[in-house]
């Protein structure tokens, strides 16, 4: 992955693993007994369960201790063990836990988890690994040989796929890399084995930077999906900000990519101080709720729980997965990033119609944070849906977001009028009219309340002002934030070239 072992030597220092790498690489292959019972029926995955829709994890498994059984399984739709390390004759460094990954495809089919191995990434030990891809796709030998192995490789540990690795091929190599995508999808697909590529972001939706361009429309299309490792960018002061992942989805929709087929990235770690979001909610839990963190002696931006939303409702309403680098990296309690994926595209799939595409779902639907729980409104539950009216303006239904910050609700009928009562704050306000009483104190609103669908819908920003809440907008997610108006907006809409979040006013 992206930078991985420039990571890792940081990591390695963090988690005192020191000592680890000094452990020598075990024998490649399986005996016959471990690959008799390495077989087993492979899952369909959940990416039927989703909808189509992918969630898909790296697990460093090589690097890492963190045990199969604390993952949460059942939230993935394919998980990418890592690495398999390319050799310039063709060959195979050994993983080095073999054991891991057998384990790791045993319970992760059980579960339903299509299980790939990555194979590449930045560097290893130090050196550039994209010389050895360079190396191996020239030479229509070594790529037989570099095939047929990864091939091989797949059948003995019966994984469910390859995840091309060659990070930021050259444009002079564009043809070897379309030749080793084409070669091994072949040798893949006759074993009824899927291959994904990993490949760089990028903040040029027309034109994209080299390491992309080099990949040509004829190995894009071979590949059953990529993955955008829309993080490290070192241009803005936030590593992995939305608008990066948003452009970055835009410029292979602008190449003609089926969105389906496009996964995009997001990081469990923070720069430049490479420390892991379980270790900066350790810090402090309040961190889960930021992109940035005063560490020592390197300061921590990273993407806390509001922006990994925020992205993968951009992903469910533009492209066709997220995938999250490195599930290693994830806390096991309430701060969970995984658990909050997992329940952010479950509570969308629960809203689509058999087999019906997440984006139909997501495309104008609009999700409300209060206090930093997701108010989840659907038209399954028959309580209405928030939309946005003609002047612009968030209306949403009148009960559920209400009573959610504990305001009692009641209609007049005759008079068309709703009345909101938290404490000794008491908001009226009535159908069709451009104002509202605060306390009996009028107070003017840009919009109206209306009855559309025998349901009520209320100004948000305006309604929730009158009991001392601020509403923030975020359109990347379609996100609204209400949040006391003492409090520090937690919002996730980072923007280019800046520390700061940046919002639509609130509306």
């Amino acid at each position: 992955m992206d930078k991985n072992v420039r990571r890792y030597s940081c990591i390695v220092l963090t988690l005192v693993l020191a000592a680890f790498l000094t452990i020598p690489l075990t024998a490649f292959g399986n005996t016959p007994a471990q690959a008799q019972t390495a077989q087993q029926v492979k899952p369909n995955g959940n990416h039927e369960k989703y909808n189509g829709f992918r969630v898909v994890g790296y697990y460093s498994g090589d690097l890492f201790d963190n045990p199969v059984d604390n993952l949460q399984l059942p939230v993935y739709t394919h998980i990418n063990y890592g690495f398999l390390i390319p050799q310039e004759d063709g060959s195979f460094i050994p993983i080095e836990k073999p054991d891991k990954l057998r384990e790791l495809v045993e319970k992760g089919h059980a579960a339903g988890v299509k299980i790939f191995v990555a194979v590449g990434g930045y560097t290893y030990q130090g050196v550039p690994v994209v010389s050895n891809f360079e190396k191996i796709g020239n030479s229509p030998e070594l790529l037989e040989k570099f095939t047929q192995g990864l091939a091989d490789f797949a059948a003995e540990y019966n994984i469910d796929g390859i995840d091309l690795d060659w990070e930021s091929p050259k444009h002079e190599h564009a043809d070897s890399y379309e030749k080793t995508v084409l070669l091994l999808k072949s040798k893949l697909a006759a074993q009824g084995m899927e291959l994904s590529a990993s490949v760089n972001g990028t903040r040029d939706p027309q034109n994209g930077w080299e390491a992309i361009a080099a990949i040509t429309d004829k190995a894009a299309a071979a590949l059953d999906f990529i993955n955008l490792m829309c993080y490290d960018l070192q241009s803005d002061v936030h590593h992995s900000p939305l608008f990066f992942g948003d452009l970055s989805i835009d410029y292979w929709l602008n190449r003609g990519l089926a969105a389906d087929k496009i996964v995009l990235g997001m990081p469990l770690y923070a720069r430049p101080s490479w420390l892991q979001y379980q270790q900066l909610i350790a810090l402090d839990p309040e961190n889960a709720y930021r992109d940035y963190a005063a560490t020592q002696p390197l300061d921590s931006y990273y993407n806390g729980l509001p922006t990994l939303r925020e992205k993968t409702l951009l992903a469910m309403r533009k492209a066709g997965g997220v995938m999250i680098f490195d599930i290693n990296e994830d806390t096991q309690d309430g701060t969970s990033a995984i658990s909050m994926i997992g329940e952010t595209v479950r509570k969308i799939t629960e809203q689509a119609g058999p087999k019906q595409r997440l984006a139909a779902v997501c495309k104008d639907a609009i999700l409300i944070i209060i206090d930093r729980q997701p108010l989840w409104l659907s038209a399954t539950d028959g309580l209405g849906t928030p939309f946005i009216d003609g002047a612009g303006r968030t209306l949403v239904p009148v009960r559920k977001p209400l009573e959610a910050l504990g305001v009692q609700v009641d209609y007049d009928t005759a008079a068309k009028t709703v009345t909101a009562v938290k404490g000794g704050t008491v908001v009226k306000i009535t159908i069709g009219k451009s104002d509202m009483t605060v306390n009996g104190q009028q107070v003017p609103m840009d919009t109206k309340a209306v009855v559309t669908g025998g349901r009520t819908y209320i100004p948000l920003r305006a309604v929730f002002s009158g009991f001392g809440y601020t509403v923030n907008w975020s359109d990347y997610g379609r996100v609204a934030y209400v949040v006391e108006a003492t409090a520090v907006p937690e919002m996730a809409a980072v923007s280019e070239n800046s520390s700061a979040p940046t919002v639509k006013l609130p509306d």
